[in-house]
This record gives C-alpha cells, structure tokens and sequence, in this order.
C-alpha cells in the first residue's frame, strides 16, 4: 500500500508507464494498467511529532520519538514548529510536541522558541502529548506549554520533561507512556 508521503514516487511510476517513446533508454514502453492505489494504511496509528529547536537537542530527541513509536508498528514523522507540515498534521491520529526551556537556572522558566509555538496551525483538537528537554530545571514550563498549545486548539493528555544528558533513555520512556496511554482499554 502506498503512504501519502510516497505520492510523487507513486506519480513518477505510474507516467513513466504510460504508452510512448521513453526518451533516455530510446525504446516503447507497453501499455499497463494499474489498480487505483490508496492514498493511506488503516492498519496503524499515525504520529506528528512537531519539534521547537535552537541547539539541536530537542530536533534529537523528536527523532528517538518517532524512531522509537516507529518500532511499535506506528507512522510517525517529525517537522519543526517554523515549517510544519499539513498534510501529514490532518493526517495525524496523535500529535506530539516538544520544545525546551528557557530561561534562568532556577526562575523564569518558560517553553523556548514560544513565539513559534504561539503561531502553529490550529490543531483541531487532536489529542496532543508535550515534551520538554532540559538541563537543570524544568520549573513550571510543562504547564506553560500545554497552555500555549490549548491556545491553538490542541487537546493536551499528557506532558512530561526529558532531561537533554538522557535523551535516549527519555525518549523511549515517551513513546512508551504514549503508546500506552493511546492503546484501547
């Protein structure tokens, strides 16, 4: 089955056997015909793993998310908050955010790179799952988020901190508790 990711591949393949002269290779191509293929898999759950980023460590640990929900059998892919991507966000069973605090050591923690955040697309009340990734102390930045993305329609079940030195270990403890936390009673 073809995933709406592949459709430029699956667009390429089906012109390239349309009847005619196939220019670089010089020969015929026949005439087939070809079932219509569908767009999506029902089989499994699909996951958009949205990531606001400025070192690198939240990017990291978005990707061991969708890695890790990957070995579960789930879709999963990731995109950054400055360019998200919509077609896979309609798609989205799940919606997974992370971002990382800002902010003094101990005071004045908030969710990074919130301006971004405060600009995503509406988010059409699908169940949404927050992260942070931080260094010392997260503070109350868990809550700051879920407020921010309630803002943009999210429905927020469930948040959790990721410290950015066990990011690995965070990130599969995630995707654990999502799975979990999605899979029916």
């Amino acid at each position: 089955t073809l995933c709406l990711e592949n459709w430029w591949t699956a667009l390429r393949w089906t012109a390239s056997t349309r009847p005619g002269r196939d220019i670089a290779s010089g020969y015929e191509r026949p005439v087939t015909r070809h079932a219509r293929l569908p767009l999506c898999d029902d089989d499994g759950m699909r996951a958009l793993v949205i990531y606001e980023s400025l070192t690198g460590t939240t990017r990291t640990t978005a990707g061991y998310i969708a890695a890790e929900l990957r070995k579960q059998g789930w879709d999963a892919s990731t995109c950054s908050s400055r360019k998200v991507d919509l077609a896979a966000l309609q798609q989205a069973d799940v919606l997974v955010v992370g971002t990382w605090v800002d902010g003094l050591v101990f005071v004045g923690q908030r969710p990074g790179g919130r301006g971004h955040l405060a600009n995503l697309p509406l988010l059409g009340s699908k169940p949404t799952y927050a992260f942070v990734t931080y260094a010392v102390d997260a503070g109350k930045t868990l809550d700051k988020l879920t407020g921010v993305l309630a803002e943009r329609g999210a429905d927020v079940q469930g948040a959790m901190t990721i410290r950015r030195d066990r990011i690995v270990e965070g990130a599969a403890d995630f995707a654990d508790r999502l799975v979990s936390a999605v899979a029916p009673a």
